[in-house]
């Protein structure tokens, strides 16, 4: 049962610190362009053309760096379907255990530019563990004899012993 409670604290834990110092920026960027958010440079590449087996798509390349070393290389799509002509936007996401990382592509702006949205949250696996923990301290304490019904206690009513140091 304790775990379960942690897991809630874990939870609300993740919630404050992620909603508190979450960041996105939506800007124009071009080839070569970069931006600073939530102590991470955003560098984008550019993006090309890419033939999917029921999609075509614009592929964006984003690099991400932190204090000059780079960390990643994220692939923001700008999908078209080509049964259903429907547009999707499948956004490039670095997921970590303190931070989330993601890049979506927006629409094209000329001369290689792109609309842009970056984003920067942190602390949403612990949102995600909070809830795997209180989850699994439901199914322990459920599977724990302390807590079910007891029958031994039923059976010493009926013969009418007291349930005290037997």
């Amino acid at each position: 049962m304790q775990l379960a409670h942690f897991g809630i604290v874990v939870c609300a834990l993740g919630v404050v610190l992620s909603s508190q110092n979450s960041a996105e920026r939506d800007l124009r960027m071009a080839p070569g362009e970069s931006t600073e958010l939530g102590g991470y440079t955003f560098v984008f590449e550019g993006a090309r053309h890419y033939e999917g087996p029921n999609f075509t798509s614009d592929r964006g390349t984003v690099r991400v760096l932190r204090n000059g070393v780079q960390l990643t290389e994220l692939h923001p799509e700008k999908r078209l379907y080509t049964v259903q002509q429907s547009v999707m936007t499948e956004a490039g996401i670095d997921a970590g255990f303190s931070r989330d990382l993601y890049v979506a592509l927006g629409e094209p702006l000329g001369g290689g530019a792109w609309a842009v949205r970056v984003h920067v949250k942190p602390f949403v696996r612990w949102i995600w563990l909070g809830g795997l923990l209180t989850g699994l301290g439901g199914v322990l304490a459920a599977l724990d004899r302390r807590y079910r019904t007891r029958v031994k206690s039923k059976v010493r009513e009926a013969l009418g012993l007291s349930g005290a140091a037997q």
